[in-house]
């Protein structure tokens, strides 16, 4: 490992972000947490040294950037920053700050950044590498998009070319015939030019996990996910287990990784479907997924071992990291997450009273089939406290608002 103690600025708030916390505490570097908001979870946990305060990340982060690199101007000590969503890796290939030429950004170069955020572009990158991606096209109205759909044939899936463009608060939606398109996409999205309509692929997602330099695949691990947010498993993963690698999803990991020369961290997502015999490949996220806990507590530590590499890119640290291990066979689940989506379904009353209790039995007996929990930390409890707090807080004010109303209507009859 690198023997001075760095400073490594994490900037973005989402569940794997205790993850990097958590990892990088451990690998002895010094974590300062970037923020916007007036509170974030992960300020909370135990093992971060020092807080930023930061404007908004926007779409273009003008203020964002010059923010950032004011703060790396000001630091002494050996200095990175690692991003850890897209919107802000977005920013950055976009907007490429003035920074200290010792100041490392752990991230892949922005050209393949852009790259595989734009799923057109990373589709047809992987078709010609003859990977295994199911039928799409593009669509830039509602009747063009049905036009599509029927071209294509039913069931099919309609999702956007990126993901910082919100799509009715979700990832895609899946169409099992013409009739669901006026309930599902009622009208066409703002911020949207086009939207993809590609086959249905069946079967269950598998996050590979890498790391890479410069094309050549230093780490490799395979994650299931087992359930997501959504029953129609279009969602946020919520339920998962490590799996033994797959000899074909590797070799697609790598021939997608050597063609881009990518160095740093990344998932490629594929639908596996083990009982037809079918895989589909979803896309390459340019950074740490939401499920990383799930290889960190299996003995693979990206977060460390990203800072590592970048580290030794530099002449920094002697040797360059990679793992080849076996690992062991466990399963993570992300408790906080699946109640906060049911939450939300039973404000919006999206859902039925028989159907919250049968979600509330799936989700206690994940959480009891568990190994482990991608948020929880017996060692750096406060920050899943600090959600916990927040979803009863936001449960009490819903009773109130119930009872309330129901005393109003009372007193009208």
């Amino acid at each position: 490992m690198v023997t001075s103690r760095f400073e490594v600025l994490v900037i973005g708030n989402y569940r794997q972000t205790l993850t990097v916390i958590r990892s990088l505490a451990r690998a002895n570097y010094r974590v300062i947490v970037g923020r916007s908001e007036p509170h974030a979870f992960t300020e909370y946990s135990r093992y971060i040294e020092g807080i930023w305060k930061h404007p908004d990340i926007d779409c273009h982060g003008e203020e964002f950037l010059t923010a950032l690199s004011a703060f790396a101007k000001s630091r002494t000590a050996p200095f990175s920053i690692f991003p850890v969503g897209e919107r802000e890796l977005s920013v950055l290939a976009h907007n490429v700050p003035e920074l200290p030429p010792a100041t490392m950004v752990v991230m892949p170069d922005s050209a393949t950044v852009l790259t595989c955020l734009n799923k057109v572009t990373f589709y047809e990158l992987a078709t010609r590498l003859g990977l295994p991606v199911a039928e799409f096209r593009l669509a830039n109205s509602l009747l063009e998009l049905m036009a599509r759909a029927e071209s294509i044939g039913f069931p099919c899936v309609v999702k956007p070319l990126g993901s910082l463009t919100d799509f009715r608060d979700q990832k895609a939606a899946v169409l099992y015939n013409r009739d669901e398109l006026p309930r599902k996409l009622p009208s066409w999205p703002l911020g949207h030019a086009s939207l993809i309509v590609q086959k249905f692929s069946s079967g269950l997602r598998h996050n590979c996990h890498f790391l890479a330099d410069q094309g050549e695949l230093l780490a490799y691990f395979e994650q299931r996910v087992l359930r997501t947010d959504r029953p129609d498993y279009t969602g946020f993963g919520v339920d998962g287990d490590s799996v033994p690698p797959t000899t074909a999803l590797r070799n697609h990991t790598a021939k997608l990784i050597r063609e881009l020369g990518y160095s740093g961290l990344g998932c490629v997502q594929f639908l596996v479907d083990e009982v037809r015999g079918t895989t589909s490949l979803l896309e390459l996220n340019p950074r740490l997924d939401a499920t990383c806990a799930v290889p960190y507590y299996c003995g693979y530590d990206f977060p460390a071992m990203a800072v590592e590499l970048f580290a030794y890119r530099r002449q920094i640290a002697s040797n360059r990291p990679a793992n080849d291990s076996i690992y062991p066979l466990r399963r993570g689940v992300w408790s906080s997450g699946d109640l906060t989506k049911l939450g939300q379904d039973i404000r919006r009353q999206r859902i039925s009273w028989g159907e919250v209790l049968r979600r509330l039995l799936r989700i206690a007996r994940s959480f009891w089939l568990a190994d482990f929990h991608l948020t929880w930390s017996w060692r750096d409890p406060l920050p899943t406290w600090y959600v916990f707090a927040g979803m009863l807080r936001a449960a009490f004010r819903r009773i109130r608002e119930l009872v309330f109303v129901g005393r109003r209507q009372d007193r009208s009859l």
